[in-house]
């Protein structure tokens, strides 16, 4: 599950992400207080080189290619091949962790 944030007056993006069922209660309750989920994984600024209206009449794409070309594809392996476990395989890495 990901959840991003864009908030031009505080001048930045945020994205965070957890693994199925263990996302925060505030935000399966559609209530979502962003400040208390922690460091997100992705952090940019919209201050000084990074003008916020910029960012007008945009759509967001997600490119989810976990691994690589086709699944378990050697794009997986090369980058991310460290978190599995022994005997894992990237789709059931994805399957298990998203």
């Amino acid at each position: 599950s990901y959840a991003a944030e864009w908030d031009p007056m505080e001048g930045h993006m945020r994205i965070w992400s957890w693994a199925a069922g263990t996302e925060p209660k505030d935000l399966v309750e559609k209530q979502p207080r962003p400040e208390q989920w922690g460091r997100p994984q992705f952090f940019f600024s919209l201050k000084e080189n990074c003008h916020p209206g910029h960012f007008k009449n945009m759509k967001l794409v997600f490119d989810i290619t976990f691994c690589g070309d086709r699944a378990g594809g050697e794009n997986f392996d090369a980058h991310c091949g460290h978190l599995l476990n022994e005997n894992e395989t990237c789709s059931g890495f994805v399957r298990n962790n998203f």
